[in-house]
């Protein structure tokens, strides 16, 4: 299967997101959700479907298969990881930090992303080490 663009992962997380807060997903709360109109969405939402990420039906329930349920997981794994690092590590404003995340989660490999999430990992044990930098860094 070809990669996913940007704007499909998006799509991905959107029905991820709105499944989890309501339950019921539908082509007007995504396109909500992503500040679209409702023919972008309902496009997009068919691509989906088509490459077996998710189940739609036009004016019916929204849901993710299986395999769009593990691309989801790994897409907000990969926000949650890059917002700790960029917050609490780093330092910068969390709602930068969850901003710039949206835009680092789709940009990342998979060997990339255990990298920082080793390096989160490691940070957070060594208080020490997290100490002297964030003294360093401010």
């Amino acid at each position: 299967m070809p990669k996913l663009t940007k704007s499909l992962e998006d799509y991905i997380e959107a029905v991820f997101m709105i499944e989890k807060k309501e339950g019921i997903v539908s082509v007007s709360k995504v396109a909500n959700f992503l500040n679209v109109k409702k023919p972008s969405a309902h496009t997009a939402l068919n691509i989906l479907k088509k490459r077996g990420l998710l189940n739609y039906k036009k004016y019916g329930k929204i849901s993710l298969t299986e395999k769009g349920k593990n691309i989801s997981k790994n897409i907000t794994d990969y926000h949650f990881m890059l917002t700790e690092l960029l917050c609490e590590i780093i330092g910068i404003d969390r709602q930068c930090a969850f901003n710039q995340a949206c835009v680092l989660e789709h940009e990342i490999d998979a060997n990339s992303y255990r990298r920082i999430s080793d390096f989160v990992r490691f940070v957070k044990k060594e208080k020490e080490f997290l100490k002297k930098y964030k003294g360093k860094s401010r």
